[in-house]
């Protein structure tokens, strides 16, 4: 069983639509100068969170102009427990950007300072053990699975430009196609991508419109969003496309069909001023990770649906402050998300199917 620290405050849905959020006690994520910025969750037993560890050094010589010296590790730390306790693993100098799951491995990107170089890991047995992927494009803003390797959409550094690269080999090779459109944020359907798009990329951003690209014979199709809706970021939870953002101060989730047409599913209107920070679904749940920010006031909150913004479950954090990185997950009993909260502990919601 779970070590509840505090049942949070929870406006609940009818029948047996229920979620409850629980504070986990942690060991493994203790420490000074620990920062987490990403994190994955595989089931509600295993998980696997990465960023680094800044050790600080300093100097005895009073006469320097040098106080002291930073040198940052790269670490990941993984959970089988539920996230009760956590074993962590250093990968050299440097800090971990991000992890993504791809087909049946995990891979993370890590950066390493002066000069500034990039290198790439997978795991096959979700964050147990690392190798290094020479071969794989390290600026990579999403990677996607196919049936013989990976596609993989590459950014520049000042992220004015956008390309895909496509393997055909498990990632050993990899060939350069240039996108139509600058690829913000992006999703697989089928074989085609899905990504947004702005106007002006020198000026990042607004993502005003929706991208199909089919690598195949490189053909793309564009729909321009609704001028009222601010969009913030696409996913693509069951297989369904949706667009998460705001309309006229409120939150707002669109759908995307297959023919690339959008369609507004529901808005949150009981209360202004939120803007969205992730969404997630699974188990007939929507809920979007929402937070408010003002001079004296920094809150965050869940807010679920399980038909369609008729009614709303609203989830107040135990640490509303302290949320990121999250990950989700979902199974056959319904699903979850779990939320790092800063050192010993982890914030965590979950829910089951809707009946």
């Amino acid at each position: 069983m779970l070590l509840t620290a505090m049942l949070s405050c929870l406006i609940s849905c009818n029948g047996d639509r229920d979620a409850k959020l629980v504070t986990v006690p942690t060991t493994g994520l203790e420490g000074d100068n620990l920062g987490f910025p990403t994190l994955v969750v595989k089931d509600r037993q295993t998980a696997v969170i990465a960023g680094s560890w800044d050790h600080v050094t300093h100097n005895p010589d009073e006469s320097s102009n040098q106080f002291a010296t930073v040198t940052r590790t790269a670490m990941v730390a993984r959970t089988v427990d539920e996230g009760r306790t956590w074993k962590q693993k250093q990968l050299g100098e440097g800090s971990i950007l991000k992890i993504v799951q791809a087909g049946g491995k995990l891979f993370l990107t890590k950066v390493l300072d002066e000069p500034k170089r990039y290198a790439v890991y997978s795991s096959a047995d979700f964050g147990e053990t690392w190798r290094e992927e020479k071969e794989f494009p390290a600026m990579f803003t999403s990677l996607f699975p196919t049936e013989t390797g990976y596609w993989a959409i590459v950014k520049d550094s000042g992220v004015i430009r956008t390309h895909l690269e496509i393997s055909a080999d498990s990632g050993r090779s990899w060939v350069v196609q240039d996108l139509p459109y600058l690829a913000l944020n992006a999703v697989k359907r089928g074989n085609k991508l899905v990504f947004l798009s702005c106007d002006n990329p020198a000026a990042l951003p607004r993502m005003n419109r929706v991208v199909e690209y089919d690598p195949g014979d490189k053909s793309s199709k564009v729909t321009t969003l609704p001028a009222p809706f601010d969009c913030y970021f696409i996913s693509d939870p069951d297989g369904n496309i949706t667009l998460t953002g705001r309309q006229e101060d409120h939150l707002a989730v669109y759908g995307v069909d297959r023919e690339l047409r959008v369609s507004l599913k529901y808005s949150y209107t009981a209360e202004a001023g939120y803007f969205p920070q992730g969404y997630f679904a699974g188990g007939g749940w929507e809920w979007i990770l929402a937070g408010k920010r003002g001079p004296e006031e920094v809150s965050n909150v869940v807010l679920g649906t399980a038909d369609n913004g008729k009614s709303w479950n609203k989830v107040t954090f135990d640490y509303p402050k302290s949320v990121k990185p999250y990950g989700c997950f979902s199974d056959d009993r319904g699903g979850g998300c779990w939320f790092f909260s800063g050192p010993g502990r982890m914030q965590k919601l979950e829910f089951e199917i809707v009946r």
